[in-house]
């Protein structure tokens, strides 16, 4: 009776595991806010971004991620020059760490490497900034079925470091995933 009780719980999570396999892409529009941690100038960019993965099992996965900026914001420095800047694209690698909440709420963590390029620009000269490092965040996600789910997910991407200044970057967006 035992071994009959662990074969068909062994069949169980194993049928739950392979449900959860698979391929998926989304597509998302968010916000991009680049803060200067010395000082008070920020930018906001609207980004549009996809992602195509795959579901190791119910827990694991791994993402290939890419936004690119929609909309350059401006802002004053401290000698009252107006500085443009775009996120012109941002490319990430992450693994997945998926916690089923409750119904179709499920957590998603995701930690990886991203490499994020910048146009800045002033009346006298523009300037490409690239920066290559950590990027993690969690996201909250519904899912409608098995195919088709909702995504609401903040992101730390590398930091932005120019002219001896640090600037924070975080993104938050809104999206929908499809599983194939």
């Amino acid at each position: 009776m035992l071994k009959k009780s662990l074969l068909i719980a062994a069949l169980s999570v194993a049928s739950v595991a392979q449900a959860a396999e698979g391929y998926y892409f989304g597509v998302q529009y968010g916000k991009v806010s680049l803060q200067n941690v010395y000082e008070t100038q920020s930018g906001n960019f609207d980004t549009l971004g996809g992602s195509f993965g795959y579901q190791i099992n119910d827990m694991f996965g791994v993402e290939v991620r890419g936004q690119i900026g929609s909309r350059a914001d401006s802002f004053r420095d401290e000698d009252d020059t107006l500085i443009s800047v775009k996120l012109e694209n941002n490319v990430a690698l992450v693994g997945t760490l998926t916690a089923p909440i409750y119904g179709g709420f499920s957590l998603v963590t995701h930690a990886g490497v991203a490499s994020s390029s910048y146009y800045a620009r002033t009346s006298a000269a523009g300037e490409d900034i690239s920066e290559t490092g950590l990027t993690y965040g969690v996201a909250g996600v519904y899912n409608f079925t098995d195919k088709f789910a909702v995504t609401l997910e903040a992101s730390v991407l590398p930091k932005v470091k120019e002219d001896g200044l640090e600037n924070d970057v975080n993104a938050f967006g809104l999206g929908i995933k499809y599983s194939f």
